[in-house]
């Protein structure tokens, strides 16, 4: 698998996709494709009606004397890797800050595993991880990295991969 944050040149959409309607939607397709990627979403409120008044609102706050002062309902996201021309890498992450009203940041850090490195092993995993639901997956995703899973089991499932990344490139074709 390449990990990190490379974008899947082969997605409808070239890897990016935006839309503007009430809010502003940019989803992302990284490389392989399947099952990767992420999408982030902004909302104009009453205090927030462009990026440059946001901007303004953050350097007020940062740049103020008051030690106490720090901005407020606000959301910095910082991505790291996926330039054009970086390959994958594993230091790419997305670091989500946000500010609620009490100006408590809550940061979020989103890292990228490498897991299994082709295709059909990758969807085995997922296929074999989430059979009994989303509460189960992290447990069944280590089995499966770890050689917990009996052959059998992982053969069904490697099968099972196999036919489904067929017909996803039948639908393509």
């Amino acid at each position: 698998m390449a990990t990190g944050l490379t974008l899947d040149p082969d997605a409808p959409s070239g890897g990016i996709h935006e839309s503007i309607r009430d809010d502003h939607h940019l989803g992302v397709t990284l490389r392989p494709g399947l099952m990767s990627g992420f999408a982030i979403a902004a909302y104009t409120s009453d205090r927030n009606t462009t990026e440059a008044d946001v901007w303004k609102r953050w350097n007020a706050a940062k740049d103020a004397t008051d030690r106490w002062l720090k901005p407020r309902r606000l959301i910095l996201i910082d991505i790291t890797g996926g330039l054009p021309g970086d390959g994958p890498a594993r230091d790419d992450k997305l670091i989500i800050r946000a500010f609620n009203d009490d100006a408590v940041c809550d940061e979020r850090v989103i890292v990228f595993d490498g897991g299994p490195r082709d295709a059909d092993e990758r969807a085995a995993r997922w296929l074999c991880a989430n059979t009994l639901g989303p509460v189960h997956a992290e447990g069944r995703g280590q089995e499966w990295d770890y050689g917990k899973v009996p052959d059998s089991d992982t053969a069904l499932w490697r099968q099972r991969a196999a036919d489904l990344l067929a017909a996803v490139a039948d639908e393509r074709n």
